[in-house]
């Protein structure tokens, strides 16, 4: 007798990645997940001697919490490491269930464990995130370039506060 069973869920991994590294990045994550039970199936030859043989296939499987059941739901957790080169990624990742997606009549384990592999590019342009240029006083001028960085001022005295707009600066005008 052989059998075989295809039990298929999906997957929703939620990973925290970090990367590092300049030109190749270094890729690591891990997080949670949880499936659903989308489809299966079990399949039985049975060869019987000297001749005869006998083939059964069930894609109707039982789901719910009662013994010789499916679970519906499942969870576990899973991680990842990898590399980017420009706009290639190559990552292997490894899941494993928390809990027993099938309810047997008999002691035994029935956890989810997944090894793979992805392969894939990047398209349309990179994005190059740039760090917020600070403006304390909201004036427009970055406070780099402001030479009065907690007082708003016009971009013609360098950021610093203009009363008569004559385009001298305030701490500068003899008459302001």
């Amino acid at each position: 007798e052989n059998r075989k069973q295809f039990i298929n869920y999906i997957d929703i991994p939620l990973n925290l990645v970090y990367k590092f590294g300049t030109k190749t990045k270094f890729v690591i994550g891990a997080g949670p997940y949880g499936s659903f039970f989308y489809n299966g199936k079990e399949k039985t030859e049975t060869q019987f001697r000297p001749a005869g043989f006998q083939q059964d296939e069930n894609s109707d499987l039982p789901v719910g919490k009662k013994p010789g059941n499916y679970k519906i739901f499942d969870y576990g957790v899973n991680a990842l490491a990898g590399a980017e080169f420009g706009k290639v990624f190559l990552t292997a990742n490894y899941t494993r269930g928390l809990g027993n997606f099938y309810t047997a009549n008999y002691d035994g384990s029935f956890k989810h464990q997944t090894i793979g592999a992805t392969l894939g590019i990047f398209l349309g342009k990179s994005v190059k995130m740039e760090p917020a240029v600070k403006d304390k006083d909201k004036d427009g001028i970055p406070d780099y370039k402001d030479n009065c960085p907690t007082e708003a001022g016009p971009a013609v005295t360098n950021g610093c506060p203009d009363k008569d707009g004559d385009g001298v600066a305030n701490k500068d005008d003899k008459c302001p």
